[in-house]
């Protein structure tokens, strides 16, 4: 609220407050802050993990193996997503497990059937997963609110403005300089994970100019600046992945390939001048007219699908 958000509130929840996961976290970023290799992303992976494991689904995916003659057993007692042949006595179920108890119920009566949930116990709490988001996105908003800076994501930014030296260090809670001190001398930012930039590093003594990218769906530094510039002027690249694993039920058996894919810049907002704006914006009453017009044509639709199903 003194970042200038308002607020009504109609309902609302009390919680308590306690520091759940402080020891958790800590243990785990100090053990980051010294390990290499293997040890390092495991750590990482606890600490970046942490609050998609509180968020999940209760509602799972379990696979089975079952004999051509067991098949009508789990079609009148279960959900089944797919069926899979892997010979001709030999068959790979994907059933739902852990159904909501309600829904099982309603199921039964109307199908006048058996439906049956293997339930395992699952460990989640939405709100602890959402509070870490929400406090995550707090952090940063006085960092975004920054009219320099250019890009951000989760927990990073890029900006034209020197941090204060206090928010800048290796320990939790502080922003870590990635360049260590080096400036960025050409940068594009396209969309989300979807950017790239050049800097002078010194190697052997001798400055070079060094690119470095990040393209959601390719390997990180797999494109240089100059690809970059052709994804912003509306190009589209071919590119190699090396390596990829592909697995067959089938004949139960694992392939590597090389696969080529081609990419290009994601457009969600729209560039005027040097500024992007979100697409959906609504800039003047014609815009307003658009949407509403859209609305209506929705709602109609949404009524003939209703007296339809009634």
């Amino acid at each position: 609220m003194k970042l200038g958000y308002k607020f009504e509130f109609l309902e609302g929840y009390e919680f308590d407050k306690y520091h759940l996961f402080n020891t958790y976290v800590h243990d785990f970023y100090e053990q980051k802050k010294i390990a290499k290799g293997a040890q390092r992303f495991i750590c990482k992976l606890h600490l970046n993990s942490l609050y998609g494991i509180m968020g999940r689904k209760q509602e799972l995916i379990r696979t089975i193996n079952v004999r051509k003659d067991e098949l009508y057993k789990y079609a009148i007692t279960s959900i089944i997503h797919s069926i899979i042949s892997v010979n001709e006595d030999i068959y790979v179920l994907l059933i739902s497990d852990n159904l909501n108890n309600d829904i099982l119920n309603q199921l039964n009566i109307k199908l006048n059937s058996e439906y049956k949930s293997y339930q395992n116990k699952i460990n989640s709490n939405v709100a602890i997963a959402s509070a870490v988001t929400a406090y995550a996105r707090i952090h940063m908003i006085p960092f975004k609110l920054n009219t320099d800076c250019y890009y951000s994501d989760t927990d990073s930014i890029f900006t034209k403005t020197k941090l204060n030296h206090e928010q800048i260090g290796r320990d939790l809670g502080l922003m870590k300089d990635e360049l260590k001190g080096k400036l960025i001398k050409e940068a594009y930012f396209l969309g989300i994970k979807q950017y790239g930039y050049s800097y002078f590093k010194e190697i052997e003594g001798v400055k070079k100019l060094q690119d470095f990218s990040v393209f959601a769906g390719v390997k990180k530094d797999s494109l240089n600046l100059f690809q970059i510039k052709n994804l912003h002027l509306g190009g589209n690249i071919k590119i190699e992945i090396p390596s990829k694993f592909f697995k067959s039920l089938t004949n139960l058996s694992v392939k590597i390939k090389n696969i080529k894919i081609t990419i290009s810049a994601n457009r969600e907002k729209k560039l005027i001048g040097n500024t992007y704006h979100p697409l959906y914006l609504i800039q003047d009453n014609k815009d307003i007219n658009f949407i509403e017009s859209l609305i209506k044509k929705i709602k109609f639709h949404l009524n003939k699908i209703h007296n339809f199903i009634r």
